[in-house]
């Protein structure tokens, strides 16, 4: 086979999965771009007894948003990385494994001490 039918083939089941899925060019555009191929459309096409699956096309605009989230996420931690947002306050431990009351400098300049059991560490995020 010479790569024009290869092509010609796999241009039919896109068009195939469009048809089956009722999905419009864009969200083939949109489902190539996410990597997915034809057959995962298909095989994803939600039947009766599965009432909590979203139709197809809802389905790829959810994965689409959640990847652009964490896209977006990833870039502000390498910003933070950088030092081109500045972190919230500095921890300085003495080892990975556990904190155990050591001490925590907020930028403001106040001490503050990490407690050792699990609650603390809950109460103090969200001081």
């Amino acid at each position: 086979m010479s790569e024009v039918e290869v092509m010609a083939y796999s241009d039919a089941m896109w068009a195939e999965a469009k048809k089956k899925c009722r999905l419009n060019a864009e969200d083939i555009a949109l489902a190539k771009r996410l990597g997915l191929n034809h057959r995962s459309l298909i095989k994803n096409i939600p039947s009766k007894s599965e009432p909590w699956k979203a139709p197809v096309k809802v389905w790829l605009h959810e994965i689409d948003e959640k990847r652009q989230k964490k896209r977006h996420r990833s870039r502000n931690v390498k910003k933070s990385r950088a030092g081109l947002a500045p972190p919230d306050f500095l921890c300085f431990q003495r080892s990975c494994r556990g904190h155990l009351g050591l001490p925590v400098f907020s930028l403001a300049g106040a001490v503050r001490f990490k407690p050792s059991s699990t609650e603390g560490r809950a109460l103090f995020a969200t001081i």
